[in-house]
């Protein structure tokens, strides 16, 4: 999937079991996926999405909003909020919750979301905001001033860099045939906890080897519990080194 800007799109929900953050918005809202919104290329690391939630609730974050800028105009500040951004999604107003934004990466993201079968976007201007008043809190963020976005999202990242190398090391030794990382290939099955997470991983084997990606799609396919079919899967992929080791 192309991750696009300025688009919104639903999150697995076994993201938010890996990262393990409190703090991060809940997956759902009144019993339906929550669309997430704004998406954008980190500076240092282009594997790294980041994503902040859209809310409707703009009475709310109003009230929030005017009483950040009464207790800065108390304190003799030049009033300024850039953890919370207005503006309108499909003709409505919405707000984009800075403070709660959170990396991810392309793994994660379900699907795009789509209102009477098409995309919806917002204008440049407010993407421009949008992306520019993150940032600006983001490197606010690496310089010491956690409190101004709930989760922890420097432990996040770190997280989302971690899994991304260990999908890196999966296509390596499946593309090029790496043996040195075999060891790590297998423990990399082994951790697996989620069956979302399991599936993803033999589709990425697959796009890479289909011979082995088949057969484990196949094992897949008999959808027994979790723990069988790590099992299974390790003994498949065991033998399928062993095999690839002989040639």
């Amino acid at each position: 999937m192309q991750i696009k800007k300025g688009y919104f799109y639903f999150i697995k929900d076994y993201f938010f079991d890996i990262v393990n953050d409190k703090e991060l918005m809940q997956n759902k809202e009144n019993g339906n996926k929550r669309p997430c919104y704004y998406c954008f290329k980190d500076n240092q690391n282009s594997d790294i999405i980041w994503f902040v939630p859209v809310s409707t609730k703009t009475k709310k974050y109003h009230e929030i909003y005017n009483k950040k800028i009464q207790n800065q105009l108390k304190n003799n500040k030049n009033p300024n909020v850039d953890t919370i951004v207005f503006g309108k999604v499909s003709g409505k107003e919405n707000v984009f919750l800075i403070q709660n934004m959170f990396p991810i990466i392309e793994r994660f993201v379900q699907n795009e979301f789509f209102r009477n079968k098409q995309p919806v976007i917002i204008t440049y201007a407010l993407q421009q905001e949008i992306e520019m008043k993150a940032n600006k809190i983001f490197n606010m963020v690496k310089n010491g001033y956690s409190y101004l976005v709930y989760p922890n999202i420097l432990n996040i990242k770190n997280i989302m860099e971690k899994e991304m190398k260990k999908q890196n090391k999966i296509i390596e030794y499946f593309t090029n045939n790496n043996n040195s990382l075999k060891d790590e290939m297998i423990d990399i099955f082994s951790d697996i906890q989620k069956e979302e997470e399991l599936k993803d991983y033999i589709d990425m084997v697959y796009k890479v080897n289909k011979k082995i990606g088949q057969g484990l799609l196949n094992i897949h396919s008999t959808k027994s519990s979790i723990e069988d079919l790590k099992e299974n899967i390790i003994n498949y992929l065991n033998t399928s080194v062993s095999n690839k080791e002989e040639d």
